[in-house]
């Protein structure tokens, strides 16, 4: 595996580790555990809390390290390990950003001016869409990473369609998820955020049987 990957990963799912021991003493003894549709706190933890995100990020980095090697089409991640990469760093990426964003809010570090935590989650959702969108065309067929519906799975084709489809319709939805965060209240952009997760979901699922069964028709006809 490149080893410059896997220093990403580490500096990555390290980022918040480091900065959590350094701002140690300026950290609350409580600080927020979860936030409402309202983006107000309604749960606290201890300051260990801090680490949570960083033991999730470490649990995910391992899942998705071994996902290329037990797929059953592992051959495949082969063709486009440098799109897996960004994907893995982007994931990784958004969640790392998200504990530094909390860290920084309870310790009131002045130079970094971070934006709260429940805010910032809205446009680290819509960059995500859009670097997940840009990738999406190039992901070969595989049964852990894209649209993974029986028909994309079945064909090569109908798979190579709705991946460029896709690709569009994520980064459409997460320049309207960005626009959506600017100017709507926290509540609102939550209900909208499931809907667009949802209809992003829908279409592409019904995109690709519509593809499958122009395939089927093709191949009756030949």
């Amino acid at each position: 595996m490149n080893k410059r990957f896997l220093l990403s990963q580490a500096v990555i799912i390290l980022a918040p580790v480091l900065a959590a021991i350094y701002f140690w003493d300026a950290l609350p003894d409580q600080i927020p555990r979860h936030y409402n549709l309202r983006g107000e706190v309604d749960a606290f933890a201890s300051r260990e809390f801090v680490f949570f995100l960083p033991t999730i990020n470490l649990v995910l980095a391992l899942i998705l390290n071994v996902i290329p090697k037990i797929d059953p089409r592992s051959e495949n991640f082969a063709k486009f390990r440098p799109v897996y990469n960004g994907i893995v760093l982007g994931l990784l990426g958004f969640m790392s950003v998200l504990s530094l964003s909390e860290i920084f809010t309870q310790t009131g570090v002045a130079f970094i001016r971070p934006m709260q935590t429940v805010y910032l989650l809205g446009y680290l959702f819509g960059l995500l869409f859009i670097v997940l969108g840009v990738y999406m065309k190039d992901i070969e067929p595989n049964y852990f990473v894209g649209v993974r519906t029986p028909w994309t799975l079945e064909n090569a084709e109908v798979w190579r369609r709705t991946h460029r489809f896709s690709g569009k319709l994520f980064v459409a939805a997460g320049v309207a998820l960005v626009a959506l965060r600017m100017i709507a209240s926290t509540a609102v952009f939550f209900i909208g955020m499931m809907v667009v997760l949802f209809g992003v979901t829908l279409v592409s699922v019904v995109y690709s049987y519509l593809e499958f069964q122009k395939e089927k028709k093709k191949a009756a006809m030949s």
